[in-house]
């Protein structure tokens, strides 16, 4: 099972953030030089975007130390999308980009953080954040006005990083003979692997590799292919009351929910936290309308309010907006209290 929680991701590139810098000319210089100098941030810059005028004046038309010129502004709602984007800032003179309202207010919808470097303010493009809370920060030695959609209390959240490795640590040791026994009883009663390796979407859209427990016989995903005719979920995912693929063994481990006991691993690796929305599958976040995509700017958890709210009845929008109100009140407590309603599900067998 340890090399099994190795090989699902790189460790490192889970703490890396990737910066989007729009603007070409010398104030985005500064910006690229402060953040490749300082070579412990955390940040990698993807490359920058010219805005619509930038062929016309010399001085932002070159690529500055070998930072990949990506195209005009007018691209940035395609790139937030194809992209694994967790920061903007704008570097650039605002009267330069067009329709700068409707760019700012799609990033926001996304989760996307957003800083911009004076002399601009937001009083300028006259825009007010639906979602964003606004403050004024230093980014690498530079002043900026940043708009962000999740949590910013840093000390809280490094309590839950740190319970979340030291619960799913402790959870892995003392639930270890329980696992073994899991095991062994897939194994006994149905052929293939007793894990079930499958890969989701995390923060911003990053993929990991999700370890559970395997509940459906071995060819389970070639054969959903053949069912979708039967879905009967709203939305991108797929869902079926009566699944034939389920093993008897695995309609157990669904009704108590210890199929999901192996994303501990998950949890220990950073790739997910106790509590959070649950990791979406990439085909699904390729349908997602702009709005929904915001629930990937927090990273994904064991269980969310979906969890604990009559999720066998709750249609599709419903869940998006539920895991976007749990981000947007987001709290210490909060946690501790879906943690609290998990535990009274599993034991009530409200598992699918």
């Amino acid at each position: 099972m340890y090399l099994l929680c190795v090989e699902i991701l790189p460790f490192p590139e889970l703490y890396t953030r990737n910066l989007l810098v729009i603007g070409t000319g010398r104030r985005a210089e500064r910006i690229i030089d402060a953040v490749l100098d300082d070579k412990g941030s955390g940040y990698r810059i993807l490359g920058c975007l010219s805005t619509d005028n930038d062929n016309k004046r010399n001085e932002e038309a070159a690529v500055f130390r070998k930072i990949k010129k990506l195209g005009s502004v007018s691209a940035l709602p395609v790139l937030l999308t194809e992209y694994i984007v967790d920061e903007i800032i704008f570097a650039v003179d605002i009267k330069k980009i067009k329709q700068i309202k409707n760019l700012i207010r799609f990033t926001e919808y996304l989760g996307v953080k957003i800083h911009i470097v004076p002399d601009f303010q937001l009083e300028t493009i006259m825009y007010q954040p639906e979602i964003a809370a606004v403050s004024i920060q230093e980014f690498f030695g530079h002043p900026t006005l940043s708009l962000s959609t999740t949590p910013q209390r840093k000390n809280a959240l490094l309590v839950k990083e740190i319970l979340d490795y030291a619960v799913a640590g402790t959870g892995l040791i003392v639930l270890s003979p329980i696992l073994l026994v899991i095991m062994l009883l897939i194994k006994i009663t149905s052929a293939g692997p007793a894990f079930f390796i499958q890969e989701r979407c995390g923060l911003y859209g990053r993929t990991f590799r999700l370890v559970k427990f395997r509940t459906m016989v071995k060819d389970a995903e070639k054969l959903k292919k053949t069912l979708q005719k039967d879905n009967e979920a709203d939305g991108p995912v797929f869902k079926i009351t009566r699944d034939p693929r389920i093993t008897p063994v695995g309609k157990f481990l669904r009704k108590t929910s210890l199929d999901e006991l192996p994303q501990l691993f998950n949890v220990l690796m950073g790739h997910m936290s106790l509590v959070g929305p649950r990791p979406p599958l990439p085909e699904e976040v390729k349908k997602y309308e702009p709005w929904q995509r915001r629930r990937l700017s927090m990273k994904p958890g064991l269980t969310c309010t979906w969890q604990v709210t009559g999720r066998n009845n709750i249609n599709f929008e419903r869940w998006m907006r539920l895991d976007l109100e749990y981000i947007d009140q987001w709290s210490l407590m909060l946690d501790s209290k879906i943690l609290l309603k998990t535990v009274r599900e599993v034991v009530s067998f409200h598992g699918r």
